[in-house]
């Protein structure tokens, strides 16, 4: 999530003038129609862990949070979708001659996604205790991860070698697993790194969840009276993964097309080369952020492909305001988390309306936001960034 285990430019439609400041989702609304799936929503991350892992779970532990924050927020401006963490992918397989992993067990392929865990506690605490304040729906997306680097036992390395049928009965794993759990409205893939450069184990997996959660496979119930258009797909990359007239663009197209019903999720953080810990300028972080924003907005209008930016309420790994272990260097000025977020929501508002924006994202609220023997501040949005994005959001 973190990049861890992360010029196109006209005359702005009249539409999005006349919305004025009602903020970003009133300014998709005001864009051409576009298909159901994936819903337009500005959107949090959540991690319910209260301990050192993973098991330990505080159901809900951001409700009180998040609806402190929707009752100072203005119409356009509230959130209403929530990425719970619900656990990752794992492989288990053995390396075969030929360099591809060799899964010939079913529990090779693990989904540590539990439907009636803590992963769906955490889901339903949100859906039944957000409060919007406009009648607009609460969506939750689970957070799914796995990390693509390391060793076979554990880490997801050999994914992009999965064949066809292995890539396929690891998505039916997950579908058969997230489609049982009513109180998940689709899932936010975190498996990194992202590359499709060709059509390897990450393409034929998406493809496959694209398919299983539209309901075409007429297995795994994921179509319902509650989701009559079947569950919804994030994949968190950036831009580059759609750069113009690459094999990775034609397939990304492919997946998102496919089914309707995924879109991309832009990092607008962690964008630098430096090492972990190595605090972003102001001056380079605008630089970088009007960049990726500006190539997401117009390269995905290239495929017609959705998307939603991503944006540093809290702390990430460059974009931070406080670092506390060996390792940390500030940059001289001291940026504040506030100063990030309001120039990825001005790098944001330079690009024109588009209906295939689907919102921001607001990274984080979480207990610890760390690497190794470093932390960065703050681990959730202070109340200087609640109260600026409650009328900029």
């Amino acid at each position: 999530m973190r990049g861890r285990g992360r010029r196109y430019r006209r005359a702005l439609p009249r539409a999005a003038a006349l919305a004025g400041g009602l903020g970003f989702a009133a300014l998709a609304v005001a864009a051409a129609p576009y298909p159901k799936l994936p819903p337009r929503a500005n959107a949090v991350w959540v991690y319910d862990q209260s301990g050192t892992g993973n098991h330990h779970v505080d159901p809900g532990r951001w409700v009180d949070a998040l609806n402190a924050y929707n009752r100072e927020a203005g119409t356009g401006h509230r959130i209403s979708m929530i990425y719970s963490y619900a656990g990752d992918l794992e492989m288990y397989c053995q390396e075969a001659g030929n360099g591809a992993p060799a899964c010939p067990d079913p529990g090779d392929l693990v989904v540590t996604y539990r439907p009636h865990g803590a992963a769906h506690r955490s889901a339903a605490a949100y859906r039944e205790g957000i409060d919007t304040g406009g009648g607009q729906p609460v969506m939750v997306a689970p957070v799914i991860d796995g990390s693509i680097r390391g060793h076979y036992r554990g880490s997801l390395r050999g994914f992009d070698r999965l064949s066809p049928a292995q890539a396929g009965r690891f998505a039916d794993k997950v579908a058969r697993r997230v489609c049982a759990d009513p109180d998940a409205d689709g899932i936010q893939f975190d498996i990194e790194p992202f590359r499709v450069d060709h059509r390897n184990g990450q393409y034929w997996f998406y493809m496959r969840i694209a398919r299983d959660f539209s309901g075409a496979s007429g297995r795994f119930g994921c179509v319902d009276s509650r989701h009559p258009d079947g569950r919804f797909f994030s994949i968190f990359t950036t831009a580059h993964s759609i750069r113009p007239g690459s094999a990775s663009a034609r397939n990304v197209a492919a997946i998102l097309h496919a089914h309707h019903n995924g879109y991309l999720v832009d990092a607008l953080y962690d964008l630098g080369s430096a090492a972990p810990g190595h605090q972003t300028s102001l001056a380079a972080y605008r630089r970088q952020v009007r960049a990726e924003a500006r190539n997401m907005h117009g390269w995905a209008a290239r495929l017609d492909i959705p998307y939603q930016y991503a944006i540093p309420a809290a702390a990430g790994y460059h974009e931070f305001q406080t670092c506390r272990g060996p390792g940390c260097r500030l940059s001289p000025g001291g940026p504040s988390q506030l100063d990030y977020v309001r120039a990825a929501l001005a790098a944001i508002r330079a690009q024109p309306a588009s209906a295939r924006f689907r919102g921001v994202a607001l990274w984080t609220w979480e207990r610890r936001v760390g690497r190794g023997r470093m932390h960065f501040g703050p681990s959730h949005p202070d109340r200087k960034v609640l109260g600026w994005l409650a009328g900029h959001l």
